[in-house]
């Protein structure tokens, strides 16, 4: 991705799958030798590619990445049972139904995932983050 950047191979870059597959676990950027923030270029990368509209070749990873940003707007963190109920209703995957809801009610059988968001100290302060950088879900 890097070697996209340096050689101006903007579309190349922006299209590439590996801009929404990054976690942005800072692992690449601690590790380094040049000191490069690389996280920080592949979110910015996602935001470009957004805005101009360039979609990635898998359909439902800008989509996840959309449900999983809008969720931490709304709670000040992931609120996993909405996200993945929006993620799987933007993303249209009905064959999946069964198996999703199955699993699901398994993982709040066992405390995994809360009907309710928890309550988030700061909230608002990952919403005005939100607002500031005019980042888009």
């Amino acid at each position: 991705m890097m070697r996209c950047i340096q050689l101006g191979l903007k579309d190349e870059a922006l299209g590439s799958d590996t801009i929404w597959v990054c976690a942005s676990c800072e692992t690449c950027t601690a590790r380094c030798p040049n000191g490069i923030d690389i996280a920080h270029v592949m979110d910015t990368l996602r935001q470009i590619s957004q805005r101009e509209g360039i979609p990635p070749s898998q359909r439902s990873v800008p989509i996840f990445h959309k449900a999983f940003l809008d969720s931490i707007r709304k709670h000040g963190r992931v609120y996993e049972a909405e996200m993945a109920t929006n993620f799987f209703f933007k993303n249209e995957s009905w064959g999946s139904l069964s198996k999703l809801a199955t699993m699901g009610l398994q993982m709040f059988k066992k405390g995994k995932v809360k009907l309710m968001p928890s309550r988030v100290r700061g909230a608002g302060q990952v919403k005005d983050i939100f607002r500031r950088s005019g980042l888009k879900g």
